[in-house]
C-alpha cells in the first residue's frame, strides 16, 4: 500500500485497447496549429494515426474502453476541461460533461464498459470522484471527503 507500482501499471494500461493492439497517447501535432492532440499506435501495422482534430483546445488522458473502439479523454476544446468520447476512426468526438467553470479529469472505464469514473472539482472546488454512464448520462458524485480525491483508475486487466 505504500508503493505506487500497482496504480502506475493500472494507469498505464488505460491507454491500451483490450487486445493491446492499439495505444492512445497525447502528442503535439506538427504543422500550423501546433496543438496537443490524441494519436494512436497500431502495433499490427506499425503505424501512427491521429484521433482528435480539435481547432482550439488540447486533448489528453485517453482511456480505451474494455468492450470496443471507444476512447474517453479530456479536452479543453469547449474552453473548459471536460470528458469527451470518440470512436476510433470517427470524427467528431462527443462531449460528455458540460461545466461552467469546473473541470473534469482522468476518465477510467468500468470493467464492463458501461460506466466512466473521473475526478472533478464540481460544487466545492475540491477534487472528488464522480461516475457516469458511458453515454454521459446519470453523472453523480461518489466521494465527499474532507481531502481531495483525484485520478481514479478502474482496474480491469490482470496482464502486465
Amino acid at each position: 500500500l505504500t508503493s505506487m507500482d500497482f496504480y502506475n501499471r493500472a494507469n498505464e494500461r488505460e491507454a491500451y485497447s483490450t487486445d493491446k493492439r492499439f495505444r492512445a497517447f497525447a502528442l503535439r501535432e506538427k504543422g500550423g496549429r501546433n496543438l496537443i492532440q490524441l494519436f494512436y499506435d497500431d502495433y499490427t501495422f506499425n503505424s501512427v494515426h491521429q484521433l482528435t482534430q480539435f481547432g482550439a483546445g488540447t486533448a489528453w488522458a485517453p482511456a480505451w474502453s474494455p468492450n470496443g473502439d471507444s476512447i474517453a479523454f479530456v479536452s479543453s476544446e469547449s474552453h473548459n476541461d471536460e470528458i469527451w468520447l470518440l470512436q476510433k476512426g470517427q470524427w467528431p468526438a462527443t462531449q460528455l460533461t458540460h461545466n461552467k467553470w469546473e473541470w473534469d479529469h482522468h476518465p477510467s472505464w468500468s470493467p464492463d464498459g458501461k460506466q466512466i469514473i473521473f475526478s472533478s472539482n464540481r460544487g466545492t472546488g475540491k477534487n472528488q470522484l464522480w461516475v457516469m454512464d458511458a453515454d454521459g448520462n446519470n453523472q453523480h458524485q461518489l466521494t465527499s471527503f474532507a481531502f481531495e480525491a483525484w485520478d481514479p483508475v478502474w482496474v480491469k486487466y490482470t496482464d502486465r
